[in-house]
């Protein structure tokens, strides 16, 4: 392993950070309302979900602008937001999925972090599945796992193929070397 650390171990290294352009990216702080944002407490909410949550890193920054987007959608502090106000920015979000994803960093914000009962009238909607999508059938699966010529590729194959997590989730895994005893 080389000195020079990648850009995902530099974001690992700098969850504690405080800046706002650490935070949410640094086009938030060129905005006047963002003064009324109180960084302390969106910090602090980073570290509730990456540390008493065990969130990824992706899913954290997430949730932080789905919260830091609606405070500055309402150009309110935290404190001073109603169900009306996220009623209103909610309202935005046209696609199920969208707004699926922002209730999650929102009801996490406001009912987990802060304990408020803001979001008890918002409910996820229905899962919307197209089954319009090719599903390989188990002949196609057992040819392209023949088709595998190195046994780490099969056993990776077989340990995605089973454990049920998410790919950003499997590529997080530390493998043990190959030949260590």
């Amino acid at each position: 392993m080389g000195s020079n650390p990648t850009p995902r171990t530099r974001i690992k290294n700098n969850i504690k950070s405080t800046s706002k352009s650490t935070l949410v990216g640094s086009h938030y702080s060129k905005f006047s309302y963002s003064k009324t944002i109180d960084f302390t407490v969106i910090q602090d909410f980073r570290d509730f979900c990456s540390i008493d949550k065990q969130l990824s890193i992706g899913t954290v920054r997430h949730y932080v602008s789905a919260v830091m987007r609606l405070l500055s959608f309402t150009k309110k502090d935290h404190r001073n937001i109603t169900v009306q106000d996220i009623r209103r920015y909610l309202s935005l979000y046209k696609n199920s999925w969208s707004y699926a994803n922002q209730l999650k960093g929102l009801k996490l914000f406001f009912k987990e972090y802060l304990g408020k009962d803001l979001m008890d009238s918002f409910v996820f909607p229905p899962k919307q599945f197209n089954l319009n999508h090719y599903l390989p059938t188990k002949e196609h699966i057992r040819r392209f796992f023949d088709a595998l010529d190195d046994l780490e590729d099969k056993a990776l194959f077989l340990f995605f193929a089973s454990s049920g997590l998410a790919s950003a989730a499997l590529r997080s895994k530390t493998l043990p070397k190959t030949g260590a005893r």
